[in-house]
């Protein structure tokens, strides 16, 4: 039965996910070959200190299911054939000695059984050694997979992040924008009104007119810069308007 791992929300991340694994099992000395990818599925196959298994890596909607199923190693192999070797030599002492008072049918069960409990025996013998190793693999499988589906869910919280700051600050230029062109537009109105009436040396009132009217094409330049999103832009014209508004302002006054 394949032991199972599933990651949360990195679905869309699937190849991703496949290429930092495999750079962690070469850190942790796992070799890994036979990689292919069939339908969307990663195949490979794994091999980490006495343990060889098969690894299939899929998309399982939003998530990534990670599927291994160990190969049987050599050492029960061996060792179940050695013990039925030695459970049939078992046997057949036991039926040399006592074949004189024995059915020959009882004799043969004899020699069977011994193959059989010798057999079993030597096979669990193997199988409770490398349960071990399958364990740390278990382990490190389990432990490298967490490792790396935070990685990506941090990587991609920072990037999250990130253009959700971009989003605020270009929010917060916008408003800051839109207000400077709001005090510029009743800057200009209300100097405009003090000129209509103003009674004062017409030199001095020309002068304080072209720095009006240049802060007054700036002012709809960034008007017109703001209706194309282009907020930084309009922000640097509402900007030298506003100065040459206060130029303006200041060269009023001592008229």
């Amino acid at each position: 039965m394949p032991y199972v791992i599933q990651c949360q929300n990195i679905g869309k991340n699937l190849d991703e996910f496949v290429e930092e694994l495999i750079s962690e099992f070469s850190v942790d000395g796992v070799e890994v070959t036979g990689k292919k990818k069939s339908n969307g599925i990663h195949l490979m196959n794994i091999k980490y200190i006495n343990e060889n298994g098969g690894l299939e890596i899929s998309q399982d909607n939003d998530d990534v299911k990670v599927s291994y199923e160990i190969k049987r190693d050599r050492k029960e192999i061996k060792k179940g054939a050695m013990g039925a070797v030695t459970g049939a030599g078992l046997g057949g002492l036991i039926r040399g000695a006592f074949s004189s008072s024995r059915k020959l049918s009882d004799q043969v069960s004899t020699a069977v059984g011994g193959a059989i409990a010798g057999g079993a025996y030597k096979a669990y013998e193997g199988y409770e050694e490398s349960k071990l190793d399958r364990t740390k693999f278990a382990q490190l499988l389990a432990k490298t997979v967490k490792e790396v589906e935070n990685e990506i869910h941090q990587k991609y919280q920072k990037i999250t992040d990130k253009k959700n700051q971009s989003i605020i600050e270009e929010n917060n230029e916008k408003e800051e924008v839109e207000n400077l062109l709001e005090e510029l537009n009743l800057g200009i109105l209300s100097l405009k009104e003090e000129l209509a009436f103003a009674d004062k040396d017409e030199d001095h009132l020309q002068r304080v007119k072209a720095r009006l009217s240049r802060a007054e094409e700036l002012y709809k330049e960034a008007e017109t810069e703001m209706k194309n999103n282009n907020t930084s832009e309009a922000k640097v014209r509402a900007t030298i308007a506003k100065n040459m508004l206060k130029k303006a302002q200041e060269l009023y006054a001592q008229a």
